[in-house]
């Protein structure tokens, strides 16, 4: 009896340390992604905001795995990946700051949220050229219905994937990627 006692006991103990480690690891990622999003307002003017790039030089950080992120800054601050301008920034980070940003841009979702209500009020993101084509249907190689500038209000119809339908005023309608849309606010 004493044995089984001793060796509920020792596995109890065993499972109360495996619980707290898992409860530690998860604070330490949150602080993590809490610190990576203080940190990641100086990427935002090639990245874009929330790691969406609207430029095509610059890749997009949202959604990329934390070890991808994490070895390509690395590279760049010890010399192993050359960009001049990335060089510098990665060289004033430190490995803890690689992290944090590493986190938080991995726990973004690779699509941002909008809200999937049909009548929802949205608007055309700030993008590079100030110009958004909307399409026919809701894939890249549908074709152009119309153009739309940057900061346009429309109206969300229906979804496909990715994909938004939307009324731009006058009565346009087309589709239009997600990545491309804001919820309006203030409205």
């Amino acid at each position: 009896m004493n044995k089984f006692l001793s060796t509920g006991f020792r596995s109890a103990g065993i499972a109360v340390a495996a619980l707290t480690t898992v409860v530690v690891a998860h604070d330490a990622a949150a602080q993590n992604i809490a610190a990576g999003a203080a940190k990641a307002d100086s990427c935002t003017g090639c990245h874009g905001i929330a790691g969406i790039s609207e430029y095509g030089d610059w890749p997009s950080l949202r959604g990329q795995k934390a070890e991808y992120l994490v070895t390509q800054l690395t590279d760049y601050r010890e010399g192993r990946r050359e960009n001049p301008i990335m060089k510098r920034v990665a060289q004033a980070l430190s490995d803890a700051d690689i992290a944090d940003l590493a986190a938080y841009f991995s726990s973004l979702a690779l699509t941002p949220p909008l809200a999937s209500a049909e009548g929802t009020r949205l608007r055309i993101r700030d993008v590079n050229g100030g110009i958004v084509i909307m399409l026919a249907g809701p894939s890249s190689a549908d074709p152009a219905v119309a153009n739309l500038k940057s900061g346009s209000p429309v109206t969300e119809l229906e979804r496909s994937g990715d994909w938004v339908r939307v009324r731009a005023e006058p009565s346009v309608e087309g589709w239009i990627h997600a990545s491309l849309l804001v919820e309006e606010t203030g409205a």
